[in-house]
Order: C-alpha cells, then structure tokens, then sequence
C-alpha cells in the first residue's frame, strides 16, 4: 500500500462549497442548520483516525428515509456527496476532482496496482451517512479496492480496520511486512502473506493481514506476480541460460535493491526478494 498526504480543505469549505449546488431552499435550510453538527463529526474523525480508533464510530443502521439529524434523512446525507460533490457542474465538484487527482501517478493507495477511478470511503457512507463529505474519509481509489471485498464492511476492533492511506501510510510503510513464498510448480507461483516485524504491537500485527484481506490483495498481487515471472523467465533464456546461478541471483537482488528504495512493501519487492531467495529457481526453476 501507498501513504498519501491528507487533504487541505477545511471542513467547513467543503460544506459551503456544496451548499452553493443546492437548488432547493428548504433542503438546503435543513442542511445548514446541521452544519455544526457534522463538523464535530468530522473533528472526532480525525482524532480518532489519528488513533487508530476509527472503529469505535458507531454505524447507522437506519433506513434510508430516516432522519438522522435536525430534518435531515439519512439519504440527504449521502446525497450531500453524491447530489453536490460527485454531480458534474456543481460548485463541489472540485473537491471531488482535486482529491482524485492526488494520488500520484493515479495509482490505488490500498493496492498499488490499480488506476484511481474513484473516490472510497474509508468509513462506507452507506454506515456512516454523517461523514459522506468529509475529506479525510474520502480515499481515490480503484475500482476493484472500491468495489470489492472491503465494500460495506465495517470494523468491529482495531485490528481487524484497513490501513488508511492518510493517517497511517508512513507507518505501515516503515518496516517490510509483505512477504511471499515461491511454490515449485511450472511455471513457479508466488503467494503472498503479511509477516509484520515482531516488535510491532498485536494490533498492528493483525491490521496488515486484516488490510490484504479487505482489498483481497494476496490473490492479486499473485496474479500480478504471474506476468512479471515471464518477464524475469525470458530475461534469465535470454542473457543468463549458460550463467552460474549466483549470476541470476545477483540480477534479481539489484531488482528488490531497487524496488525497495521506491516501496518496500510493493509486491514486486517482495516477489524479487523471494526469487533471490529461492536456490531452486536460481538454479533453473525459472525454465
């Protein structure tokens, strides 16, 4: 996963901007006298994102055309994102636009492998209606992390919580803890797992197992990992077929040197540094 820095746009900003999409008077009357109260919903977001805590937000549960606060329902909530933030032409749109474009290179900060295309919530607004604008909560994202298997689903403990590319990506990122082995088969498998470092809390521990199981990344890094195993294959027929074995591991040590100066829980450092490691496929199991 990749860190990415949190968004500068105020709370209070945001809202306003959105306000200014609104046509109808008294909705929009109902929507500014809760202003204050979704602020405070979006300050408690930050401190406890800052946490870790974000699981100890309670989901709402209600119906759609329920009201959750002031005379607002709770598909008024969500319509503050998808009616005046989403919608083309609206004055938020371009909170939308800014923070699809923040993610460098348009590359998915949960997987790494996948074109931003959308925004996700960290805390699906479907659950959490009273912080569907708010930016911290707003993740670009692809759309298999979007739409997969995190989904609707919301934490139950701190450990079991995804890793948010905003509060935590630094973090997460300062120690190798994506791993993979090499299965002999024909051609080679890679399968990956997470391996945190042992002076790491439990929680943290059991939240990089809990973040490639929400995203279902052990199955598509491997799937990723398969395509650049036949590059690595025609490289080794090609330059390295009549080489000792040291040689082939030599080349893909200075693939993991490099990858991790970039990323050092990418899949590809972790499948170069399994490679390098695997005497059998340094030997001739890349054939």
């Amino acid at each position: 996963m990749r860190s990415l820095p949190k968004p500068i746009a105020a709370f209070y900003d945001v809202f306003d901007l959105c306000m200014e999409g609104v046509g109808r008077a008294v909705l929009k009357k109902n929507y500014e006298d809760i202003r204050g109260d979704l602020y405070k919903d979006a300050s408690d977001y930050d401190v406890l994102a800052a946490q870790g805590d974000l699981w100890k937000i309670v989901p709402n549960n209600q119906l759609k055309d329920d009201v959750v606060v002031g005379n607002v329902t709770k598909k008024q909530l969500r319509g503050l994102y998808s009616n005046y933030m989403v919608a083309e032409g609206k004055p938020g749109r371009a909170i939308y636009d800014g923070l699809m474009a923040s993610a460098p290179l348009e590359m998915c900060p949960y997987c790494g492998v996948g074109r931003v295309s959308t925004l996700d919530h960290y805390l699906p607004k479907a659950k959490f209606p009273r912080l569907s604008i708010v930016v911290e909560n707003l993740i670009p994202a692809c759309k298999d992390c979007n739409m997969g298997t995190k989904g609707t689903a919301v934490a139950v403990n701190a450990e079991s919580q995804p890793i948010h590319p905003y509060y935590e990506g630094v973090d997460f990122n300062s120690a190798q803890w994506l791993f993979c082995d090499v299965l002999q088969t024909s051609p080679a498998t890679i399968i990956y797992y997470a391996n945190p470092p042992v002076s790491w809390s439990p929680v943290d521990r059991k939240r990089v197992g809990a973040h490639l199981k929400s995203f279902d990344l052990s199955a598509r890094f491997s799937f990723q990992a398969a395509e650049e195993l036949s590059h690595v294959r025609q490289t080794f027929i090609q330059y390295y077929r009549n080489s000792p074995s040291n040689e082939r591991r030599d080349y893909l040590v200075q693939l993991e040197t490099a990858e991790y100066a970039l990323r050092p829980n990418s899949w590809k450092r972790a499948m170069y540094q399994a490679l390098s490691n695997s005497q059998w496929y340094c030997d001739g199991g890349y054939q």
